[in-house]
């Protein structure tokens, strides 16, 4: 299963036991996580993203 898979099933999950979807925030830090990065670099790129807007 690729990381496009697990999230996939991971939103279907949340949603189907919370019937809220995943916000951007949550979908990126699942993903970094699961591509191994760590914290600190997550919320150095989740902190540019949201302030360049």
């Amino acid at each position: 299963m690729n990381i496009q898979e697990i999230l996939k099933l991971a939103e279907e999950l949340i949603y189907d036991h919370t019937g809220e979807n995943l916000d951007y925030l949550q979908k990126t830090i699942l993903q970094r996580t699961l591509e191994n990065q760590t914290y600190k670099k997550i919320a150095e790129e989740t902190y540019e993203a949201r302030n360049s807007c």
